[in-house]
């Protein structure tokens, strides 16, 4: 079984080292359109309907800090490593390995790399929440859509919505 695993997790980084690791390399810049921003609004309305009628506000406003799409966003994928930079921040993270902690304005985590069925995969997890964004390249190169995945398991809701980016 771990031969399997082995040789599925192989082909896996070699379809991502050879097509995606070409196409999602370099800086991308967010796209910022009224669709993108009514579906990440649609989705944390659909989490905050989860909590009671007092505390919506609250963490409609933490959702819409914690899941503000970076303006800028470069990648660099070599071999084993992803090095990403949002704004002024940076990880470098290697594909299929422990995850790694990281702290920011809204708190601790950790955050993991992957591969799933030729895409790259983040999974950002907290003590509250688990954020999975799946990178998938489009229009030759040119653009760059994060489906993101964000599950709340205390209130029970999971909601789903995209970003786009350009290549800058």
């Amino acid at each position: 079984m771990h031969a399997v695993s082995a040789l599925i997790l192989a082909l896996g980084m070699a379809s991502l080292c050879s097509g995606q690791e070409a196409s999602l390399n370099g800086t991308w810049k967010l796209a910022d359109t009224e669709v993108e921003r009514k579906s990440r609004q649609d989705a944390i309305s659909q989490i905050a309907a989860g909590v009671p009628r007092f505390a919506r506000s609250r963490v409609s406003e933490k959702l819409r800090s914690s899941t503000g799409p970076t303006k800028k966003l470069t990648l660099k994928i070599q071999e084993q490593q992803l090095v990403m930079r949002e704004d002024k921040r940076e990880f470098e993270l290697t594909f299929d390995s422990k995850p790694v902690e990281v702290s920011g304005k809204n708190g601790r985590g950790k955050v993991s790399v992957s591969t799933k069925s030729g895409l790259m995969v983040l999974t950002a997890q907290a003590s509250d929440a688990k954020r999975t964004v799946t990178f998938r390249p489009g229009q030759a190169g040119k653009t760059l859509v994060l489906e993101v995945t964000l599950n709340i398991p205390r209130i029970g809701k999971t909601a789903r919505y995209k970003t786009k980016y350009v290549r800058q």
